[in-house]
C-alpha cells in the first residue's frame, strides 16, 4: 500500500512539471496562482476518471476559478478559498498536494468512493473553517496532523467511513472553534477524549456506530452550548453521567446501544428540559422511568427507553408530555397497568409497550388516538377484548397485541376502516369465531398472524384479494376445510404474488389438498399444512414452487407416491412426510436437492429400511418447542436461523433466559423471588439448561450424531436427579 502511494504521488509531481513546461502561467498570473493549480491538478491525476464529470473543465485552457467546484478568493483573485465537490461520483484518492491550498477555507468531497489514508498535509490548511470528507471509503486514522493544524476549523464531518484508531485528543485541545464535529458510522476504536469537554462552542457532537469503549466523560456536561450529543452503537460501560444534566441547551441525546448501567439520572429530566428526543434504548439500565421526565421535559417528541432492565409501574406523568409522538418502553420489566391516561398524548403516532409484564385490560382511551400508526402491546399479561374503537384509527399501520391473554371475536366489520394497514399481529392470545372477510378490505396487508388462537370456521377466499400479502400464519387454530369448496382461499390466493410463508398446520384442515397448492406464488418459502387430516395423493405439480425451502406435510393421512416435480425445488432445505400413508420409492432425483439437509420420513411406508434417528430428531425439536415456547414455523425464524441454531447460539453467548418461554420465565420470577430460594432457581435453570442441551444434541443434521434412545433415558434421570434431591 505504502509502495502504490508512492508511486501515484511521484506519478502526480511528473504531471505538475510536465503542465508547468507546456503551459507556464497560462492560468495565472503570479507563482501562488501557479502553485494552486497545480495542487488541484495533482488532485485530478490521482482520480481513477479525472476526465470524466466535474472534472471535465478542469484544464489549463481554463482558468481555475472557472473549474467546476472552484471559487476563488475576492481580494486574491488567484487564490483557491474553496473546492466543493460533493456527490460528485469522484473515485482515487486525495491528493497530499491539496495541503498547498493555503487560502482554502472549505473543502467538501463528502459523498464520493474516494478510498486510501486521509493526508496528513491537510493540516497546512490553516485557514481551513470547514472539512468534509464523509461518505466515502477512506481508511487508516485521524491525522493528527489536521487536529494541530487546522486550527480554525468550525466544521468537522468524516462520518461513514472506514476510519480506525482512537480519536485524537488534540481535537479538543486546539479546535477550540469547533461547532460540529461528526465521526460516526466508523470502525473508531478506544476511550472517548476527556478534551472534547473544552470545546467551548461544540453544538453538534456525533460520535455513534463506532467501536469506542470505557465511560462516558463526565466533562462532556460542560459543553454549555451543546445541542446534539449522539454516542449510540458502540461498547460504553458505566454509568450515564449526572452531569449531562447541566446541558440545557440539548434537544437531543442519544445512548442507546451500549452497555451503560445504573439507573437514568433525574438530573437529566431536571436539567434538560429543551430535549426532543431522549433514547436510551438497548442498553442495561436499571430503576424505574423518572416521573420527572413527564413534568419537566415538555418538548419531548420522542421518548425511547426499549430493551433494558427499567422496572415499576409506567409513571402517570408520561401522559403529560403534549408533544410526544414516539413511545418506546418495551423488552423491559414494566408492570402494573397501561395508564388509560395516555389516552391524553394526541400527537402520539408510534407506542410500543411489548415484552413487559403489563396486566389489565387495554384501556378504550389508548385505542382513540387519532395519529397511532404503530401499537404494539405483544408479550403482556393483558387480559379482556381488543376495544372496538381500534378498528377505527384509520391511521394504523402495525397492529401487535400477540403473546397475551386477550380474547372475544373480531367483529364483522373489522377491517373496514383501515386502508394503511400492513401487519396484524394477534398470534398466541384466545380470539375464537370467525375471520372476517373484511379482512379483504384492508388491502395494504402484508402480515397477517392469527396462528395460535381458537378461530373457527373457513378461511375466507377474500385473503386472496390481499395482493401485498407476504406472511399467512393460521396454524394452531380449529379452522377446517371439510369440502372442495372449502379450499378456495388457496386457489385465491394464488394472487398473492408476494407470499412467502403460509402455515396452516395443527389445524382441522381435511380432504384433498387442492392441485391450485402448486400455483401459489414462486416467492413463496415455508408451506407449512403438517398435522392436519389431508388424504389424497400430493400435487403433482407442487414443484413449481421453485423457491421453497421447507415444506412440511408429515402427520397427515397423504397417501401415492412422491411426486417427480419434487425434484424442481432446488432450495429445499427441510422436507417432513413423515406420519404419512406415502408407498413406493423415493425417487432418485431428490439425491439432486443438494441442500436439503433436514428430510424427515419416519414411518414413512416405502418399504424402505427405516432408521429411528428421524424419531430422535422429532423429539429433539419436541424438547426445544416446549422449552423456548417457539415453534420452528414461527416468523423468527424465516430469515435462515432454525430453532436449533437460535438456542444453540443463546447458549453459546450465554443468554440463557432469553432462550426459554417467556411465560416460564416469568412464573420463576414471581414464584422465587426470595433469597431463600436462590439455591433452588439455581438448580430450576441448569435444569433447563441441560433439556436445552438434550434437545440439541437430538436434533443435530447429522444422524449419526443424534443420541440413542438408551442415553436419552440416562440423560434424563440424571437432569431429574437435582430437582429430586431440592424437594
Amino acid at each position: 500500500m505504502a509502495r502504490l502511494t508512492l508511486v501515484l504521488l511521484c506519478f502526480s509531481w511528473l504531471l505538475f512539471c510536465s503542465y508547468a513546461l507546456v503551459s507556464p502561467g497560462s492560468s495565472s498570473s503570479s507563482s501562488h496562482a501557479s502553485a494552486d493549480e497545480l495542487a488541484l491538478l495533482s488532485f485530478k491525476s490521482m482520480l481513477s476518471s479525472p476526465s470524466e464529470g466535474w472534472l471535465a473543465s478542469w484544464n489549463t485552457s481554463n482558468h481555475l476559478c472557472s473549474w467546476a467546484g472552484v471559487s476563488c478568493s475576492r481580494r486574491h483573485p488567484d487564490r483557491v478559498v474553496s473546492l466543493l465537490m460533493n456527490s460528485g461520483n469522484l473515485s482515487g484518492r486525495i491528493s497530499p498536494f491539496l495541503g498547498n491550498l493555503s487560502f482554502l477555507r472549505e473543502l467538501d468531497l463528502g459523498g464520493n468512493l474516494l478510498v486510501g489514508e486521509i493526508p496528513q498535509e491537510l493540516g497546512r490548511l490553516s485557514r481551513l473553517v470547514s472539512l468534509n470528507l464523509s461518505k466515502n471509503s477512506l481508511q487508516g486514522s485521524i491525522p493528527m496532523a489536521i487536529a494541530r493544524g487546522c486550527t480554525n476549523l468550525t466544521w468537522l464531518d468524516l462520518h461513514s467511513n472506514k476510519l480506525q484508531g482512537s480519536i485524537p485528543f488534540q481535537i479538543g485541545t486546539s479546535m477550540k472553534n469547533l461547532v460540529r464535529l461528526s465521526l460516526w458510522n466508523n470502525s473508531l476504536s478506544g476511550e472517548i477524549p476527556l478534551s472534547l469537554g473544552e470545546l467551548p462552542l461544540l453544538q453538534k457532537l456525533y460520535l455513534d456506530s463506532n467501536k469506542l469503549s470505557g465511560e462516558i466523560p463526565p466533562a462532556l456536561g460542560n459543553l454549555s452550548f451543546l445541542m446534539k450529543l449522539n454516542l449510540g452503537g458502540n461498547l460504553l460501560v458505566g454509568e450515564v453521567p449526572w452531569e449531562l444534566g447541566r446541558l440545557s441547551r440539548l434537544v437531543i441525546l442519544d445512548l442507546s446501544e451500549n452497555s451503560l448501567q445504573g439507573s437514568i439520572p433525574v438530573a437529566i429530566a431536571r436539567g434538560c428540559t429543551n430535549l426532543t428526543t431522549l433514547d436510551l434504548s438497548s442498553n442495561e439500565l436499571q430503576g424505574s422511568i423518572p416521573f420527572q421526565i413527564g413534568t419537566t421535559m415538555k418538548k419531548l417528541v420522542c421518548l425511547c427507553l426499549s430493551k433494558n432492565s427499567l422496572s415499576g409501574e409506567i409513571p402517570l406523568s408520561l401522559a403529560e408530555l403534549p408533544l410526544l409522538r414516539i413511545l418506546l418502553l418495551d423488552s423491559n420489566k414494566l408492570y402494573g397497568e397501561i395508564p388509560p391516561a395516555l389516552g391524553n398524548l394526541t400527537r402520539l403516532s408510534k407506542l410500543v409497550l411489548s415484552q413487559n409484564t403489563l396486566s389489565g385490560a387495554i384501556p378504550l382511551s389508548l385505542v382513540q388516538l387519532p395519529r397511532l400508526s404503530f401499537l404494539a402491546l405483544s408479550s403482556n399479561n393483558l387480559t379482556g377484548v381488543i376495544p372496538d374503537p381500534v378498528w377505527n384509527i384509520s391511521s394504523l399501520i402495525r397492529l401487535g397485541l400477540a403473546y397475551n391473554m386477550l380474547g372475544g371475536r373480531l367483529p364483522a366489520n373489522a377491517f373496514s376502516a383501515l386502508p394503511h394497514l400492513r401487519e396484524v399481529i394477534l398470534h398466541h392470545n384466545m380470539f375464537h369465531g370467525f375471520i372476517p372477510a373484511s379482512v379483504a378490505n384492508a388491502s395494504n396487508i402484508s402480515m397477517l398472524e392469527l396462528n395460535d388462537n381458537s378461530f373457527s370456521g373457513v378461511v375466507p377466499p377474500e385473503v386472496g384479494r390481499l395482493r401485498n400479502l407476504e406472511w399467512l400464519m393460521l396454524g394452531k387454530t380449529s379452522l377446517e376445510a371439510k369440502e372442495p369448496n372449502d379450499w378456495q382461499f388457496i386457489t385465491a390466493l394464488a394472487n398473492c404474488s408476494n407470499l412467502r410463508q403460509l402455515d396452516l398446520s395443527i389445524a382441522k384442515f381435511s380432504g384433498l389438498l387442492p392441485n391450485s397448492v402448486s400455483n401459489l406464488s414462486s416467492s413463496l418459502v415455508y408451506l407449512f399444512i403438517g398435522d392436519n387430516k389431508l388424504s389424497g395423493s400430493l400435487p403433482k405439480d407442487i414443484g413449481n414452487l421453485i423457491n421453497l425451502q421447507s415444506l412440511d406435510l408429515s402427520y397427515n393421512f397423504i397417501s401415492g407416491s412422491i411426486p417427480s416435480s419434487f425434484s424442481k425445488l432446488k432450495d429445499l432445505h427441510f422436507l417432513g412426510i413423515s406420519n404419512n400413508r406415502i408407498s413406493g420409492s423415493l425417487p432418485s432425483t431428490i439425491a439432486n436437492l443438494t441442500r436439503l439437509n433436514n428430510l424427515r420420513l419416519n414411518e414413512y411406508g416405502a418399504g424402505n429400511m427405516v432408521s429411528t434417528h428421524g424419531d430422535i430428531y422429532s423429539y429433539g425439536i419436541l424438547v426445544l418447542e416446549t422449552i423456548t415456547g417457539k415453534r420452528p414455523t414461527d416468523s423468527k425464524f424465516i430469515q435462515g436461523l432454525n430453532l436449533h441454531e437460535y438456542v444453540e447460539l443463546s447458549l453459546h453467548d450465554g443468554v440463557i433466559m432469553d432462550a426459554v418461554d417467556p411465560q416460564l420465565s416469568l412464573d420463576l420470577e414471581n414464584e422465587l423471588d426470595t433469597p431463600a430460594d436462590s439455591s433452588y432457581k439455581g438448580r430450576v435453570i441448569g435444569c433447563l439448561v441441560s433439556l436445552l442441551r438434550l434437545g440439541l444434541s437430538c436434533s443435530q443434521e447429522m444422524l449419526s450424531n443424534r443420541m440413542s434412545t438408551g442415553d436419552i433415558i440416562k440423560e434424563l434421570s440424571a437432569i431429574k436427579q437435582p430437582m429430586l434431591c431440592s424437594t
